[in-house]
C-alpha cells in the first residue's frame, strides 16, 4: 500500500501518521490505441469555438453563470484559494449511530509514521494507539478534513481492525437526496416469504468473486484471440424473483 506522509491535528496536539488508499483503482488498464500505427493516443486540448490546439499551462478555469458564459479565473487565484495543508484537522464528533453509509465514497487506511527524531517514536507511537482504541471503544466517531491530491475532503475518523481508518465522505451539498418512497404496508406472510428467500440463499466469501471482464481479458492476452462477452437478458419470471 503507497501511503504519503500526513498528521493527525487538534489544537496543539500533533500525531505524525501515514495515509493509505484501501481501494485499488477499478481500471482494466485498456488504453485507447490508434487502428494506423498501433501506438496510444495522444490527448489533444482544443478550443471548442476556433479549434486551436493548447498547452495545459494556458488554460484558465471558469464558473459557469448561466448558459455559454463562465466566470474566468487564472491557474494562480484558484492555487490562491488552497490554503490547506496535508494534515488531518480534527473538526468535532459525531455519534456512531447517526453516520449514512451512505455519503461514504472511499476509505483510507491512517498509519502511524516515523517522526523526524528518533528519540520520539515511541511516544508518538504510544499516541496512535491510545487514539485509535479511543475512538474504537467510543460511541463518537471523529469529523475531520484532510487533503489528497491537492483536494481537500472530508472524513470519518474511527477504528476498524485495531487501524485508524479514515472514511472519505461526500459535503452535504454533494449529496443526492432521493424522492420519498410511498409507503407500502405488506402482510407478515409476505415479510416472511422475503425473509426465507434470503435464508435460502448460499453464503458466500468475498474473496472468491472475480471481476469476470478481467478474468476474460487475462484469458485473451494468454492466447491471443479476440474477446467476445455475452450477457444474458433476464426475462420477467427471473426479474421477478421471490415476488413472483
Amino acid at each position: 500500500m503507497r501511503a504519503t506522509s500526513s498528521n493527525i491535528v487538534y489544537k496543539m496536539q500533533i500525531i505524525p501518521v501515514k495515509i493509505g488508499n484501501y481501494q485499488k483503482s477499478d481500471s482494466t488498464g485498456l488504453k485507447q490505441i490508434s487502428p494506423c500505427c498501433k501506438v496510444p493516443t495522444s490527448r489533444k486540448t482544443t478550443c471548442s469555438d476556433c479549434e486551436k490546439e493548447l498547452i495545459n499551462k494556458e488554460l484558465l478555469k471558469g464558473f459557469p453563470q448561466g448558459k455559454d458564459n463562465h466566470y474566468i479565473f487564472s491557474q494562480e487565484q484558484i492555487d490562491s484559494l488552497k490554503d490547506f495543508d496535508d494534515i488531518i484537522e480534527v473538526l468535532g464528533t459525531i455519534e456512531k449511530s447517526q453516520i449514512d453509509y451512505r455519503m461514504i465514497c472511499g476509505s483510507f487506511a491512517v498509519l502511524p509514521d516515523k517522526p523526524k527524531k528518533k528519540k520520539q517514536l515511541q511516544i508518538f507511537k504510544k499516541a496512535y494507539k491510545v487514539f485509535e482504541r479511543s475512538v474504537a471503544e467510543s460511541d463518537k466517531a471523529i469529523i475531520v478534513k484532510f487533503s489528497t491530491r491537492q483536494k481537500q475532503k472530508l472524513g470519518i475518523m474511527t477504528s476498524i481492525g485495531n487501524v485508524i481508518t479514515l472514511l472519505h465522505i461526500v459535503y452535504d451539498d454533494q449529496f443526492n437526496e432521493i424522492d420519498e418512497i410511498p409507503e407500502i404496508e405488506i402482510s407478515d406472510a409476505e415479510k416472511k416469504q422475503g425473509l426465507d428467500f434470503i435464508e435460502k440463499l448460499e453464503p458466500i466469501k468475498l474473496e472468491e468473486i472475480e471481476d469476470n471482464f478481467k478474468v476474460k481479458l487475462e484469458e485473451l492476452i494468454e492466447k491471443g484471440e479476440p474477446l467476445t462477452v455475452t450477457i444474458p437478458e433476464a426475462n420477467e419470471e427471473e426479474e421477478l424473483g421471490f415476488f413472483k
